[in-house]
């Protein structure tokens, strides 16, 4: 019986699927057809249809076979006559013979609907009949309203069946199914109305007699109604379906134009895209709350009256009416209710529903757009303005919310000219799901409303606490205190109506009952409609009515409420098997992360679970049965109530624990059968990298080939696992899953962009197999928590990688994971030819903590916020980046500002004070503004704000422009910014601090006349005037070192310095400044108690730490710490009883201050010295910027792991084990031309030999001082070291004999920045530094050649670094930007010379084959010289920004190439052609004088020239801000030294020919 019933209801909703699911586009579609069709015709209403000449083709613009075809008698051009028994039966006739001919051409269009292959010729069709149908509506009115009716829609709907013909004209369109099938349907219902119209003309009892009868006439009315809602579901199936299709085309259209180079020409097409089918494809209407209840007639009437007196008081200031109560009180109904009046009086200005029903309607990122283009629609003479403005408007979240707001919104209601007002309608802004979202739409509204004074905005909402905040105590607030959920109120009345309109024509629903109903209540609306919709789906109304003649009305609402549902659970029982299958579903329907589908849910259940049936049983407390959209639970109360305990859900309670875990089992058994290695088949570039922003559409491509259930399943199984009661079977599964499917899962979660989720679910993973651990530690359950943890920091430390290109998950993210790993090791085999052959140390291990990231520069700051949800941290390669304070994911995208840029000093970085904003100072003096939660900016970054102080709310700005002291709202213009104060005469402001509650502006700085003495003013804010103002002789004039640190209540504040020993402390109580500390070690960390009573401040040189009484500056007692550890973080509890500190040397300690005893003490496991961290406001999480630029977590509540507790796994032999002392001075100085080896510079005095195809130290050669640089021979046989002390030494390679010792032909010389290089036969060693140049004979140990210029001035300073093959030509460059060659031939003693463009990073080469013609390149050019009689330019290249070491010729002189460019320059070097091929050229050594690899570096990816496109990444860890010039490209090698002073060689053959 239930199979039947399912298979009953499936077939059932695939027909009915498009009826109910009305499309997004299908409702903006029409109101730009009508405000289109109003512009043409000149009028601004449509009149309703009199005649047949209304809507004949003439003035339709239908095709002339079709106006032919279907052209009106002259009988039928008349008006209606009154009605008499004649004209009766010849109406008869008339329509008698209509109807038939419309039958036999429904039947051919049947036909060809079923023959169609495009969609043209089908609407042409249907534009016909729905003629020949309005035609005979005509025929049969009389009269009657719901006649006329029917044909103004019949006669609207032909105007849009004739817009979409017209729109698919021109290009064929293939046929759409649904489209097809709904167009059918439409007008199968419209030839059935006709027949049903005959019936009653032809019946024995007169037609209209019987509509003379009041009973007849009033079932006459309903008969028409009923057809007429039948005939409008059909036509917006139709409709739903057809704007999809003109949607598709809309897109291809805006595509290909897309790929045109003109601009102008592709600004144009989309303008006249645009203008033929308006705003297609913004999909609002969700946000439009066009699927809303309207309030029934009659009720809701005190406060539709109170809110109808507001909208027509043109003189009240109160613009926002702020309706507010509980859920479930009928606010949004109320809204849609006012929206469809405005609308219909032309007085709406735009609306948004907020809902968490659509991810559209949960935040505001479309929230300006929305109401935009609705504002286009419903004003019409701003649509061109909003649609100009559309254009040029940056729509996507990361721009500036005020910019949309001010731009699209504001901007065009303030030009309306408006007799009246206009409204703007906000609903249930309590389901905008981020705070900061709704505080900056309120704060926008609230700004601009005053210079628009003709809108008026209603706005509803649950009295959440921000939103009050923001709202209470505005002059702007209207209704702030009217309260819709009131017993004693008319809303009784409300219920009344309502119950009365929906339950009058259910069977079997008396009066009584529904007075029971009205009395049940209580005044809730969600009451009543629950109850309704029970009893108009339900088959069980007795026992329902039952249930609620039983209710005790004394019972609270709640109670009465439970009630309720366990009544419509009930009435979905069949027997015990069933219920608990129901159950099942209704579990994983409460548990699930987000509202699934039936569909989906099928996927996670058995096959003989019929989902589909117990979700429609549940119809009276379930949304949108419909298969393939979310099932919603009608309200968040239901799901209380099934989770709450046995007693109250009375054996429908819904077990968290064990329905997780089902759902766990379902969602890992899909991902095992879907997962694969790239499984989409999207490694296709042959030796190329696949980047994930390379795939076109990845999105589609996801959509395409998988499944709601499956994307649900990657995103949420490790979120179920830890939320369940997790069986040991369980923890096997995961285990399995994680050790077969690990990395095909990261993949997916890569390609749909959800690294972050599935950092989220790891963790708590992790947390939760940790919780085992504490339970019951044993064998098991330490490696499964091991396997857990390596799961997390491989997905945590390469995150950055594993974004960018999923397919690295297999490449070099596995490659740099330890070997001793217990999960990475099999995969390590697995995909082993997936793994770049890389030389390298390594670690066999990973710690116990979590690696988030690194940055590829220093770290300058490092902060958690207020609320220790979100961790920012900056460095001077210009990444500011956030991260979440808990698991280590990244939040949003880095802001990425001019690298080598250091922050003005250690507080740029600062968050609000409830965390939820960040803000940070860049250069060019900007000043950037950004929410928390997801990074995106909220202004544009503010210019010349040096000297500023926010507000902690970060809502206000202060600051200090020359002498101006300046304020301004955040998120307003520029403009709006507002001098307060000026500056005294001659004082130059350094530094400025707002105290906690803005009332005081502490600033510091110093007089031009007395620059080396520090000043301090203190002014209060409003109004602006000066209290204190003192000298603070001790303190030196540099802000860069100085600290202003208030206390949490606003009454005092602290200056120090870094590493000085002198504090001033000010209490504004007294008004007394104390200098405090003269005997005190130099400090470096002071701090302010949560209660402000005392103040800590942390010695540098003691490693003590020293408590005083804020007040009165007593010390109160004195912690100390061993062996003078230097405390580098200290925090506060907020109960101000404790104090936690972290010291270099690692140590975590927790401290009882009062008293001095020290309560716990943790050793933080890191290997490495420490300098700078960060400590979560919860003393939970610790956060450290190491050396190597790293960040790193630790958990500060889990113990500490062994870390050598992993299991052991084989080692990799094609790994070095080169371990170098870490040393500031490490660089690669030059490489082989001939075998594998690099010269990297070792410590002070000293040169390693590495060979980069094994990994090992080849030789460490001794130096008498540093060496400044290095040179292999081309022949690979010796290699010359120059030293700072003017020292030169040539060694053999093969022996390590020396060849040349203490040369030293530049002694008493500083040549740290001189150079070698070899000639191309080995003779010769060339040299030079500064102003000084040699050529040395090797086997004659003389002088060839010397140039020694003896100007001083440094722009003379002299650079040789090309030698041409006859070793006769000499070339350089000087400083000055001059290049310099001679030649020996001709005149040895005489520098030819020329100018360039660029000095540093210059190189130069000659041609093998041609002696006299040299190649120099630059950043951004590449010039061929002739050197002879005189210095000749042949030509200029042009190139992108690049630097390289590479700059040769091919043995053949053929080619010229530099970096990954190459030339051909067979025909002349004076036309060089740029060589493109997928091969390198042919003429190119692999080995030797000549090679060239054809690689490039650049945003942290290896690149290949032959064929072109990306080959590896670089870890971020491993990359630094110059990388690119300090790399070394050898035989297709790329080394470069990693700052912990580890070697690393990239050997990218095999990625080329994987």
């Amino acid at each position: 019986m239930r199979k039947k019933a399912t298979l009953k209801r499936s077939n059932l909703n695939s027909r009915s699927y498009l009826r109910h699911n009305l499309d997004s586009y299908s409702l903006q579609m029409s109101r730009i057809f009508q405000r289109k069709e109003k512009k043409q015709q000149g009028t601004e209403n449509l009149e309703p249809i009199e005649g047949p000449e209304v809507v004949s083709p003439s003035s339709r613009n239908v095709e002339p076979e079709l106006s032919q075809e279907c052209q009106p008698t002259a009988s039928q051009t008349k008006s209606p006559k009154p009605p008499s028994d004649s004209n009766e039966r010849s109406k008869a006739i008339e329509l008698d013979n209509h109807a038939n001919e419309m039958v036999q051409q429904l039947l051919l269009f049947t036909k060809e609907i079923s023959e169609a292959t495009e969609l043209l010729s089908p609407l042409k069709s249907a534009c016909s009949l729905l003629i020949r149908g309005l035609q005979g509506a005509q025929i049969a009115q009389d009269n009657l309203i719901a006649w006329k009716d029917l044909c103004e829609d019949l006669s609207l709907h032909l105007s849009e069946l004739e817009r979409y013909r017209d729109a698919l004209d021109g290009e064929p369109v293939a046929a759409d199914k649904d489209c097809l099938e709904a167009i059918e349907a439409y007008i199968r219902v419209i030839v059935e109305a006709i027949e049903k119209a005959r019936y009653a003309l032809q019946s024995k009892t007169s037609f209209l007699q019987n509509l003379q009868n009041a009973g007849m006439a009033q079932s006459g009315k309903e008969e028409l109604e009923y057809e007429r809602v039948r005939i409008s579901n059909a036509w917006q199936v139709y409709r739903v379906a057809m704007n999809r299709v003109i949607s598709h085309k809309v897109d291809k259209i805006a595509k290909n134009l897309l790929e045109f180079e003109d601009s102008q020409l592709v600004e144009t097409s989309l303008r006249n895209v645009r203008d033929n089918y308006g705003f297609v494809g913004s999909g609002f209407s969700m946000a439009y709350g066009e699927r809303i209840e309207v309030c029934e007639e009659g009720t809701r009437v005190d406060i539709l009256a109170a809110i109808r007196e507001w909208a027509v008081d043109r003189n009240t200031q109160q613009q926002i009416f702020w309706l507010n109560d509980a859920a479930g009180t009928g606010k949004s109904t109320i809204c849609a209710t006012l929206a469809k009046e405005w609308l219909t009086h032309g007085h709406l200005a735009g609306r948004f529903f907020f809902s968490p029903n659509s991810a559209t309607t949960q935040t505001t990122k479309e929230f300006c757009r929305a109401v935009a283009e609705d504002i286009a629609v419903n004003q019409p003479m701003l649509a061109t303005m909003i649609e100009d403005a559309v254009k040029v408007t940056p729509l996507d979240r990361r721009a500036w919310f005020d910019v949309q707001l001010r731009q699209l919104v504001i901007e065009p209601l303030q030009k309306l000219k408006s007799d009246g007002c206009v409204f703007l309608v906000v609903d249930a802004l309590d389901n905008c799901i981020a705070m900061e979202e709704r505080m900056e739409l309120l704060e926008g509204l609230l700004r601009y409303l005053p210079s628009i004074r003709h809108l008026r905005i209603f706005l509803t909402s649950r009295p959440l606490q921000d939103i009050a905040d923001a709202l209470v105590g505005s002059p702007f607030i209207h209704g702030s205190d009217i309260q819709l959920l009131n017993v004693n109120s008319s809303y009784h009345h409300d219920i009344n109506i309502y119950v009365e309109k929906r339950l009058t024509r259910v069977p079997t629903i008396s009066s009584e009952h529904r007075e029971m109903i009205i009395s049940r209540s209580g005044g809730l609306f969600l009451f009543a409609a629950t109850i309704c919709r029970m009893l108009e789906r339900g088959r069980h109304r007795s026992e329902v009515l039952k249930v609620l003649s039983g209710m005790n009305t004394t019972d609270k609402l709640e109670r009465r409420m439970d009630i309720l549902y366990l009544s419509a659970l009930k009435q979905a029982q069949v027997d015990k098997e069933a219920d608990k299958m129901m159950m099942g579903v209704l579990s994983l329907i409460i548990i699930a992360y987000q509202p699934l589908s039936i569909n989906t849910l099928s996927k996670f259940l058995p096959d003989n679970v019929y989902v589909n049936d117990f979700v429609q049983d549940l119809g009276g407390v379930l949304k949108d049965g419909n298969p393939d959209r979310p099932i919603k639970v009608l309200h968040p109360t239901f799901r209380e109530f099934l989770l709450s305990n046995e007693d109250r859900a009375n054996g429908f309670l819904v077990n968290a624990l064990s329905s997780s875990g089902a759902m766990a089992i379902a969602c890992i058994d899909t991902l095992e059968r879907i997962l694969d290695e790239d499984m989409f088949q999207l490694d296709k570039s042959g030796s190329l990298a696949v980047r994930n922003s390379d795939i076109v559409d990845i999105d589609k491509v996801i959509n395409t080939r998988t499944s709601p259930a499956d994307r649900y399943a990657s995103a949420f199984w490790a979120h179920h696992v830890a939320a369940s009661d997790v069986t040991p079977g369980l923890w096997l599964k995961v285990l399995r899953f994680l050790t077969l499917r690990f990395l095909n899962w990261v993949e997916l979660m890569s390609w749909r962009g959800s690294i972050e989720t599935c950092i989220e679910g790891l963790s708590r993973l992790y947390a939760r197999s940790r919780k085992e651990i504490s339970n019951e530690e044993n064998d098991l359950t330490s490696r499964r928590s091991l396997v857990i943890r390596y799961a997390r920091q491989f997905v945590t430390r390469h995150q950055t990688l594993i974004t960018d290109s999923a397919l690295q998950t297999y490449s070099i993210a596995l490659f740099f994971t330890p070997h001793r790993s217990p999960l990475l090791t099999s995969f390590r085999q697995r995909y082993s030819y997936r793994l770049p052959r890389i030389i390298t140390s390594y670690v066999s291990e990973w710690g116990s903590w979590t690696t988030i990231g690194a940055h590829s520069a220093q770290i300058y700051q490092l902060l958690f916020s207020p609320n220790g949800s979100h961790l920012v941290s900056a460095a001077g390669d210009g990444l500011v980046q956030l991260w979440n304070g808990a698991t280590g994911g990244r939040v949003g995208k880095p802001f990425q500002g001019k690298p080598d840029h250091r922050l003005k000093d250690t507080s740029e970085c600062r968050f609000s004070a409830d965390g939820t904003r960040l803000s940070f100072l860049r250069e060019r003096e900007e000043l950037h503004v950004r929410f928390a939660q997801t990074g995106e900016p909220i202004i544009r970054p503010l210019q010349s704000h040096r000297l500023y102080a926010l507000t902690p709310t970060m809502k206000q700005l202060f600051s200090v422009n020359g002498s101006s002291v300046n304020r301004r709202d955040i998120g307003r213009d520029a403009s709006s910014s507002q001098h307060i104060g000026t500056l005294p005469e001659g004082f130059e402001a350094k530094k400025i601090t707002l105290c906690p509650y803005s009332r005081y502006i502490v600033c510091l700085g110093h007089f031009k006349d007395a620059s080396d003495v520090m000043n301090m003013f203190i002014w209060e804010v409003d109004p602006f005037k000066q209290i204190f103002t003192y000298q603070l002789s001790k303190l030196k004039s540099n802000p860069f070192y100085t600290s202003i640190d208030f206390s949490p209540d606003g009454f005092q504040f602290a200056i120090w310095q870094e590493y000085l020993s002198i504090l001033y402390l000010y209490s504004f109580r007294t008004g007394r400044l104390a200098q405090v500390g003269e005997q005190w070690d130099h400090y470096n960390h002071v701090m302010f108690s949560a209660q402000s009573q005392h103040l800590a401040c942390a010695s540098r040189d003691s490693g003590n730490i020293i408590i005083r009484e804020s007040e009165t500056a007593k010390t109160v007692s004195t912690l100390p710490t061993d062996n003078r550890d230097e405390v580098i973080c200290l925090s506060f509890s907020s109960d101000g009883k404790r104090l936690a500190s972290v010291s270099k040397g690692r140590i975590f300690r927790i401290w009882a201050f009062l008293s001095g005893d020290l309560l716990q003490t943790k050793n933080i496991e890191y290997p490495a010295r420490i300098d700078l961290v960060a400590l979560s406001p919860g003393w939970d999480q610790l956060a450290i910027a190491s050396a190597d630029n790293q960040i790193h977590l630790f958990d500060l509540q889990e113990e500490s792991e062994n870390a050598t507790s992993s299991v052991p796994g084989p080692e990799n032999d094609t790994l070095g084990t080169v371990k170098l002392k870490k040393h500031p001075r490490y660089a690669i100085l030059g490489a082989s031309f001939v075998d594998s080896l690099v010269g990297i510079r070792d410590e002070i005095t000293g040169i390693h030999l590495w060979d980069t195809s094994t990994g090992k130290t080849y030789a460490r050669l001794s130096t008498p001082s540093y060496v400044s640089h290095l040179a292999f021979s081309p022949d690979g046989q010796m290699v010359a070291t120059l030293c700072t002390t003017s020292v030169i030494n040539i060694w053999n390679v093969q022996s390590l004999d020396v060849i040349e010792d203490w040369l030293d032909i530049f002694l008493g010389m500083d040549t740290d920045k001189g150079r070698l290089f070899f000639s191309s036969d080995s003779r010769l060693l060339g040299a030079h530094h500064s102003g000084h140049a040699l050529l040395w004979d090797i086997q004659e140990r003389e002088k060839v050649w010397f140039y020694a210029d003896v100007r001083e001035e440094e722009e003379w300073h002299f650079r040789l670094y090309a030698l041409s093959s006859d070793n006769r030509k000499v070339a350089g460059v000087i400083r000055a930007n001059q290049l310099m060659a001679w030649n020996l031939d001709l005149y040895p003693d005489r520098a030819l010379t020329g100018s360039i463009d660029d000095y540093y990073d210059s190189i130069g080469s000659f041609s093998p084959t041609d002696s006299s013609l040299l190649a120099i390149s630059m950043p951004r050019r590449l010039e061929l010289w002739r050197v002879g009689e005189e210095l000749q330019l042949i030509v200029k290249l042009t190139i992108p920004n690049y630097i390289s070491n590479q700059l040769s010729f091919s043995f053949d002189g053929r080619y010229v190439a530099y970096g990954p460019f190459c030339w051909d320059i067979r025909i002349s070097p004076s036309t060089p052609i740029r060589y493109s091929s997928d091969s390198r050229p042919p003429s190119f050594s692999k080995r030797g004088l000549n090679t060239h690899a054809f690689l490039s570096y650049q945003d942290g990816w290896i690149y290949s020239s032959f064929p072109p496109g990306p080959l590896l990444p670089i870890p971020t860890e491993l990359r630094s801000i110059d990388l690119d010039k300090n790399w070394y490209i050898s035989d297709e090698r790329v080394i470069f030294l990693v700052r912990r002073g580890v070697p690393i060689s990239i050997d990218c053959t095999l990625a080329r020919n994987k």
